[in-house]
């Protein structure tokens, strides 16, 4: 080693020996005194926090909306009102069936019978109390079927016909009420059904309720309505039968040109369909009749081979007899032919 190395280390005290190097128990024993001279530890610990006064927190201003997301909520909002008015709509409405295309000549005749005071039936007693009660309230009903059929010119008028010039005053109903209106018209409706027997009953007197209106209903050309037949003298009778005829003949020319335009529709559209279709039946029909023919031939000769095999039977026994009687016939002329032939070598030897 180096002379300055060791006096490094000597310096550290790393090269002095150690006095306690062989009592080790006197150092644990003294370094055992020196710790617990040491004060002991205290773990209570105590926060204090000075009272801060609340403060509001700044709010934020909220976002300006995106204009897509405006027009969407927008169209939304159309669309749900569409929806709300289209729920608002009565049935023929909603549906697209027929109306009334002059809802001021609509008439309703009573089903109560009344004499001329008002008063009294056709037999002239007077009304009973729940009788009394079905007239006013199939008045009512009847009033608000002409205030919602003139309500509904209005607003969806008829093509070809004059809507009314004002609109009749309607109560503008919650969907919610008018849902359980409905349930409530429904329950009254089975109910009924149950009662009169079964819905092809009901059906069925409808229907025929609505024959015996349509039958005692005639237009008036003049007048531009349909009235009751009865209530018509003959000449407007004999107007309303030539006005029905002249409608009826229309109608009949106007779907005749329409058949008319379909046929010749559908022949360029299918023409060569139609031809090929043609050709394709002709061809079966010649197939068929050849195959009738073919049919018929095999049958006649199947007939007359079933004769032709009986009658070779027949003939192949004709033929064995005729050959069994050339044998014998042959058979005699051998044994003449012998004898003749043996006679004529005696005569032979005779003579010489």
């Amino acid at each position: 080693g180096t002379p300055g190395g060791a006096a490094l280390r000597d310096g550290l005290a790393l090269n002095q020996p150690d006095e306690d190097d062989e009592r080790p128990e006197i150092r644990i024993k003294s370094l055992q005194e020196k710790l617990g001279g040491l004060p002991n530890p205290l773990n209570e610990v105590e926060i204090s926090m000075p009272d801060l006064a609340e403060e509001e927190l700044p709010t934020e201003e909220p976002l300006e909306e995106d204009a897509g997301d405006a027009d969407l909520r927008k169209e939304r909002l159309a669309l749900e009102q569409r929806e709300l008015e289209k729920a608002k709509q009565s049935q023929p409405v909603q549906t697209g069936l027929p109306r009334p295309a002059l809802p001021q000549t609509m008439l309703f005749p009573s089903s109560f019978l009344t004499d001329a005071g008002g008063q009294g039936s056709s037999t002239g007693q007077a009304f009973s109390a729940p009788s009394v009660l079905l007239q006013q309230a199939e008045s009512l009903l009847n009033e608000e079927m002409a205030a919602l059929v003139t309500h509904d010119a209005f607003a969806f008028p008829i093509q070809g016909a004059r809507p009314p010039k004002k609109p009749a005053d309607l109560e503008d109903f919650h969907p919610v009420d008018l849902s359980a209106a409905k349930d409530l018209l429904a329950t009254e409706v089975a109910k009924f059904d149950a009662a009169a027997g079964s819905e092809l009953f009901t059906g069925g007197a409808l229907q025929a309720a609505l024959d015996e209106g349509l039958g005692h209903l005639a237009y008036l050309p003049q007048a531009k309505r349909y009235v009751e037949w009865r209530m018509i003298g003959k000449g407007d009778r004999l107007d309303a039968a030539k006005h029905m005829f002249k409608t009826a003949e229309a109608q009949v020319q106007r779907d005749s040109k329409r058949a008319k335009k379909l046929e010749d529709k559908l022949e360029r559209v299918l023409g060569g369909y139609a031809g090929k279709a043609r050709q394709s039946l002709e061809r079966a029909m010649s197939l068929f009749e050849e195959r009738e023919t073919i049919s018929a031939e095999t049958e006649v000769f199947q007939t007359l081979r079933s004769r032709e095999e009986k009658a070779i039977e027949s003939r192949v026994l004709d033929v064995q007899e005729a050959l069994e009687w050339e044998k014998q016939q042959n058979a005699r002329l051998q044994r003449r032919f012998k004898e003749l032939r043996s006679l004529q070598q005696r005569l032979d030897e005779k003579l010489q």
